[in-house]
């Protein structure tokens, strides 16, 4: 690869930029068409199909109510992810391309209307079976009803309006994905083992905000496959001090192509001047596990602890919509932003707010882009991103980690306006007749704060 930089068009750009600079608006062109065809066609193509693909999808949205008494812990619910985590997550060539097919998604979330908290979980319809399954399994005395999509209630609204604000944000991992987030054996008491429930932060946030207020908190999420933890491996390997080969692209592996058929021919060792064999295999490997810092080990256990894990590409969402006249960042926003920001971590990683999904711009037409970004973020949340543009999976978050933000409460929780069923049921009698088309119920929301 070496070769590459001393070609005559890049001694120019390190020697005289700016003839670099004037060659680059001459023959600029060149480079658009490439871009184009090898970039732009093959990404119009995906979204264009995986268009088609998700029109022809239906999704159920269920609102989940257990007893008040559950004694479950987070674990159960990490346990619900990882049996979520079966359903099909690697489209075939034919399919990806030709058809649009993308692996299912399954949003997670906690919304808060005036106030009231309700959890729900939006799920493609063929697999409600399974995420019903996966719920009862771990505890059976919940309750699973299918409500109305209360995100589709603002479709068509767009900002700025004359009756409504909005602020929005999406969340991203501020290190490498194989960083894991603080997680709720964190925060476990070492003697009592009592849990300090992090949920409990941001459940008390949602639930103080007056009945013009509504906050919704998604969690998208993706199974991955395992190639995800490939980096965090030659991380860790590194750290420790292992010897580790860099991966060859399928450049490299060009370039190469005459070295090899050098050494096909004849011993090129010479002529590379480079060491036999003999010579490699008298280098030892220096292992500097036993050297490294508290903290740097306190690293490569929380880093291998969430690879042996089963991991999901995971898109973290915001909404905080309101009446004008009752808009309050300081109880909408930060609040429970800084509830959240009980996750984050120094030495490990920590949520940030995505700069692009953001309305915090302050010059250039700060209006205009600000209103830009609401509608965007306003969508996104809306339609849940099941669009899954080419590319942008979202970051990978593990059983663990998803379990942690979103769990059901345990007994010890005492937010108020939180749904919970008050006592456990008993089986109903075997020749009890059943009604095939249950009750829909809507979310409960005041007339006046309704978003039409």
């Amino acid at each position: 690869m070496d070769f590459i930089l001393q070609l005559p068009i890049f001694q120019l750009a390190a020697e005289n930029p700016l003839a670099f600079f004037l060659w680059v608006i001459e023959k600029g062109w060149v480079f658009l068409v490439i871009g184009f065809v090898f970039f732009g066609i093959p990404y119009g193509w995906l979204r264009y199909l995986r268009g088609k693909f998700d029109a022809k999808r239906e999704f159920t949205l269920l609102a989940l109510d257990i007893p008040r008494n559950t004694e479950q812990s987070p674990k159960a619910v990490e346990s619900i992810f990882t049996h979520l985590s079966g359903v099909p997550s690697s489209p075939t060539f034919f399919d990806k391309w030709f058809r649009g097919v993308m692996p299912p998604s399954f949003s997670c979330e906690i919304v808060s209307m005036g106030g009231y908290i309700q959890l729900l979980i939006q799920t493609p319809t063929e697999f409600r079976d399974l995420v019903e399954a996966a719920v009862y399994a771990q505890y059976p005395d919940a309750e699973i009803s299918e409500v109305e999509d209360y995100a589709e209630k603002a479709r068509g609204l767009k900002f700025p309006h004359p009756q409504y604000e909005i602020w929005g944000t999406e969340f991203d991992l501020a290190k490498k994905q194989y960083y894991p987030i603080k997680t709720y054996p964190y925060f476990e008491h070492s003697l009592s083992q009592e849990l300090k429930d992090p949920l409990s932060a941001i459940l008390e946030a949602m639930s103080k905000i007056t009945p013009d207020e509504q906050i919704w908190l998604q969690l998208v999420i993706t199974p991955a496959s395992d190639t995800w933890k490939s980096d965090g491996e030659v991380f860790v390997k590194r750290l420790v001090g292992e010897d580790v080969k860099a991966k060859k692209t399928f450049l490299d592996t060009v370039l190469d192509l005459p070295i090899y058929l050098l050494r096909a021919l004849g011993d090129i060792n010479l002529l590379l001047g480079t060491s036999s064999s003999s010579d490699k295999g008298d280098k030892k490997e220096f292992n500097k596990m036993n050297y490294l810092t508290p903290g740097q080990r306190g690293i490569v256990e929380k880093i291998e602890m969430k690879m042996s894990k089963i991991g999901f590409y995971s898109k973290f969402r915001m909404i905080y919509i309101a009446r004008k006249e009752a808009f309050n960042p300081a109880r909408g926003i930060h609040s429970l932003v800084g509830a959240i920001k009980q996750l984050n971590t120094l030495d490990a990683n920590a949520f940030k707010k995505n700069a692009k999904r953001t309305p915090n711009a302050q010059i250039f037409f700060p209006d205009m882009r600000n209103n830009k970004k609401k509608n965007r973020i306003l969508r996104l949340y809306r339609t849940r991103a099941r669009l899954l543009e080419p590319g942008y999976y979202g970051n990978v978050l593990n059983t663990e980690e998803l379990a942690t933000i979103f769990h059901f409460p345990t007994r010890e929780m005492k937010t108020p306006f939180l749904r919970k069923i008050e006592s456990k049921k008993a089986e109903p009698p075997v020749s009890l007749p059943i009604d095939t088309e249950p009750d829909m119920p809507n979310l409960p929301i005041e007339e006046e704060g309704r978003i039409s």
